[in-house]
Protein backbone atom coordinates (compact mmCIF):
# COMPACT_ATOMS: atom_id res chain seq x y z
CA UNK A 1 0.00 0.00 0.00
CA UNK A 2 1.06 3.53 -0.57
CA UNK A 3 1.53 5.95 2.27
CA UNK A 4 -0.34 9.18 2.42
CA UNK A 5 1.45 12.25 3.66
CA UNK A 6 -1.15 12.48 6.46
CA UNK A 7 0.11 9.10 7.84
CA UNK A 8 3.69 10.26 8.31
CA UNK A 9 4.70 11.14 11.84
CA UNK A 10 1.79 9.32 13.50
CA UNK A 11 2.63 7.31 16.59
CA UNK A 12 1.73 3.65 16.72
CA UNK A 13 1.62 1.69 19.96
CA UNK A 14 3.35 -1.68 19.59
CA UNK A 15 3.81 -4.09 22.48
CA UNK A 16 5.48 -7.49 22.69
CA UNK A 17 5.82 -10.18 25.30
CA UNK A 18 9.37 -11.35 25.97
CA UNK A 19 10.20 -14.53 27.86
CA UNK A 20 13.43 -16.19 28.92
CA UNK A 21 13.15 -19.99 28.86
CA UNK A 22 16.48 -20.86 30.47
CA UNK A 23 17.15 -20.92 34.22
CA UNK A 24 20.04 -22.10 36.40
CA UNK A 25 17.90 -24.70 38.19
CA UNK A 26 16.48 -27.32 35.81
CA UNK A 27 13.81 -29.95 36.50
CA UNK A 28 13.54 -32.32 33.54
CA UNK A 29 12.76 -35.73 32.21
CA UNK A 30 15.52 -37.80 30.62
CA UNK A 31 16.48 -37.91 26.94
CA UNK A 32 13.95 -40.69 26.24
CA UNK A 33 11.08 -38.54 27.51
CA UNK A 34 10.31 -36.91 24.17
CA UNK A 35 9.91 -40.20 22.30
CA UNK A 36 7.65 -41.65 25.02
CA UNK A 37 5.86 -38.38 26.00
CA UNK A 38 6.69 -39.41 29.56
CA UNK A 39 8.65 -36.91 31.62
CA UNK A 40 9.14 -35.68 35.15
CA UNK A 41 6.32 -34.34 37.30
CA UNK A 42 6.22 -32.40 40.54
CA UNK A 43 3.30 -32.43 42.94
CA UNK A 44 2.18 -31.18 46.35
CA UNK A 45 -0.60 -33.34 47.82
CA UNK A 46 -3.12 -33.35 50.67
CA UNK A 47 -2.04 -30.28 52.64
CA UNK A 48 1.53 -30.15 51.34
CA UNK A 49 3.25 -26.85 50.59
CA UNK A 50 4.61 -26.14 47.12
CA UNK A 51 7.19 -23.45 46.44
CA UNK A 52 8.86 -23.47 43.03
CA UNK A 53 10.50 -20.27 41.84
CA UNK A 54 12.88 -19.39 38.99
CA UNK A 55 13.20 -22.98 37.76
CA UNK A 56 13.31 -24.28 34.21
CA UNK A 57 10.95 -27.25 33.85
CA UNK A 58 11.22 -29.16 30.59
CA UNK A 59 10.34 -32.57 29.19
CA UNK A 60 7.80 -32.88 31.99
CA UNK A 61 4.32 -34.28 32.35
CA UNK A 62 3.16 -37.73 31.37
CA UNK A 63 0.83 -37.59 28.39
CA UNK A 64 -1.15 -40.76 28.92
CA UNK A 65 -1.56 -40.58 32.71
CA UNK A 66 -4.06 -38.17 34.29
CA UNK A 67 -2.63 -36.34 37.30
CA UNK A 68 0.97 -36.41 36.11
CA UNK A 69 1.51 -32.75 35.30
CA UNK A 70 4.58 -30.51 35.26
CA UNK A 71 3.76 -28.38 38.35
CA UNK A 72 0.70 -29.72 40.22
CA UNK A 73 -1.20 -28.67 43.34
CA UNK A 74 -3.35 -31.71 44.24
CA UNK A 75 -5.96 -31.24 46.98
CA UNK A 76 -3.67 -29.18 49.19
CA UNK A 77 -6.61 -27.25 50.67
CA UNK A 78 -6.04 -23.77 52.11
CA UNK A 79 -2.54 -22.93 50.94
CA UNK A 80 -1.78 -19.20 50.70
CA UNK A 81 1.60 -17.57 50.00
CA UNK A 82 4.18 -17.61 51.47
CA UNK A 83 3.38 -21.31 52.06
CA UNK A 84 2.78 -22.10 48.38
CA UNK A 85 3.51 -20.46 45.07
CA UNK A 86 4.70 -21.12 41.54
CA UNK A 87 6.60 -17.99 40.47
CA UNK A 88 8.79 -16.98 37.56
CA UNK A 89 9.25 -20.48 36.19
CA UNK A 90 9.78 -21.54 32.59
CA UNK A 91 7.85 -24.66 31.54
CA UNK A 92 8.55 -25.76 27.98
CA UNK A 93 8.61 -28.64 25.49
CA UNK A 94 6.42 -30.72 27.76
CA UNK A 95 3.74 -33.37 27.50
CA UNK A 96 0.87 -32.50 29.84
CA UNK A 97 -0.08 -29.12 31.36
CA UNK A 98 2.31 -26.48 32.67
CA UNK A 99 0.52 -25.78 35.97
CA UNK A 100 -2.48 -27.52 37.49
CA UNK A 101 -4.42 -26.36 40.54
CA UNK A 102 -6.78 -29.01 41.93
CA UNK A 103 -8.68 -28.82 45.22
CA UNK A 104 -6.55 -25.92 46.46
CA UNK A 105 -7.47 -22.48 47.75
CA UNK A 106 -5.45 -19.22 47.89
CA UNK A 107 -2.40 -20.47 45.95
CA UNK A 108 -0.33 -18.18 43.72
CA UNK A 109 0.68 -18.88 40.09
CA UNK A 110 2.59 -15.80 38.95
CA UNK A 111 4.95 -14.65 36.18
CA UNK A 112 5.47 -18.08 34.64
CA UNK A 113 5.99 -18.83 30.96
CA UNK A 114 4.70 -21.96 29.20
CA UNK A 115 5.97 -22.72 25.70
CA UNK A 116 5.03 -25.71 23.54
CA UNK A 117 3.23 -27.57 26.31
CA UNK A 118 0.52 -30.13 25.47
CA UNK A 119 -3.00 -29.63 26.84
CA UNK A 120 -4.48 -26.74 28.80
CA UNK A 121 -1.39 -24.92 30.11
CA UNK A 122 -2.69 -23.05 33.17
CA UNK A 123 -5.38 -25.41 34.39
CA UNK A 124 -7.76 -24.91 37.33
CA UNK A 125 -9.33 -28.32 37.50
CA UNK A 126 -12.63 -29.13 39.23
CA UNK A 127 -14.43 -26.02 40.42
CA UNK A 128 -13.75 -26.25 44.16
CA UNK A 129 -10.60 -24.15 43.78
CA UNK A 130 -11.10 -20.65 45.21
CA UNK A 131 -9.12 -17.44 45.50
CA UNK A 132 -6.19 -18.79 43.51
CA UNK A 133 -4.31 -15.88 41.92
CA UNK A 134 -3.07 -16.48 38.38
CA UNK A 135 -1.24 -13.32 37.39
CA UNK A 136 1.26 -12.22 34.77
CA UNK A 137 1.59 -15.64 33.16
CA UNK A 138 2.46 -16.13 29.50
CA UNK A 139 1.48 -19.10 27.33
CA UNK A 140 2.92 -19.53 23.85
CA UNK A 141 2.05 -22.16 21.26
CA UNK A 142 -0.22 -24.37 23.37
CA UNK A 143 -0.37 -27.84 21.79
CA UNK A 144 -3.47 -30.00 21.51
CA UNK A 145 -3.39 -33.57 22.77
CA UNK A 146 -5.70 -36.59 22.47
CA UNK A 147 -4.32 -38.11 25.70
CA UNK A 148 -6.02 -36.06 28.43
CA UNK A 149 -9.55 -34.66 28.63
CA UNK A 150 -11.73 -34.32 25.56
CA UNK A 151 -11.35 -30.54 25.79
CA UNK A 152 -7.55 -30.89 25.41
CA UNK A 153 -8.17 -31.82 21.77
CA UNK A 154 -8.80 -28.08 21.42
CA UNK A 155 -6.49 -26.99 24.23
CA UNK A 156 -6.65 -23.53 25.74
CA UNK A 157 -3.70 -21.77 27.32
CA UNK A 158 -5.90 -20.73 30.27
CA UNK A 159 -8.73 -23.04 31.45
CA UNK A 160 -10.86 -23.00 34.57
CA UNK A 161 -13.87 -24.75 36.04
CA UNK A 162 -14.30 -22.15 38.78
CA UNK A 163 -15.27 -18.49 38.61
CA UNK A 164 -13.94 -17.86 42.15
CA UNK A 165 -10.33 -17.25 41.17
CA UNK A 166 -8.39 -14.14 40.24
CA UNK A 167 -7.00 -13.95 36.70
CA UNK A 168 -4.96 -10.80 36.00
CA UNK A 169 -2.63 -9.67 33.21
CA UNK A 170 -2.12 -13.09 31.61
CA UNK A 171 -1.27 -13.41 27.90
CA UNK A 172 -1.73 -16.22 25.39
CA UNK A 173 -0.10 -16.29 21.96
CA UNK A 174 -0.64 -18.78 19.13
CA UNK A 175 -3.06 -20.87 21.16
Amino acid sequence: PTRRSSDLGKKVSVQAQVALLTRNVIIQGDEGSEEQLFGSHTIAVHGGHFRVENAEVRRCGQARILGRYCLHYHKTGYNPPPNSYLKSNSIHHSFQRATTVHGTQHALVQNNVAYRVMGHNYFVEDGDEEYVVLEGNLGIETLTTPFSLLSDCQAATFWTASPKNIWRNNVAANS
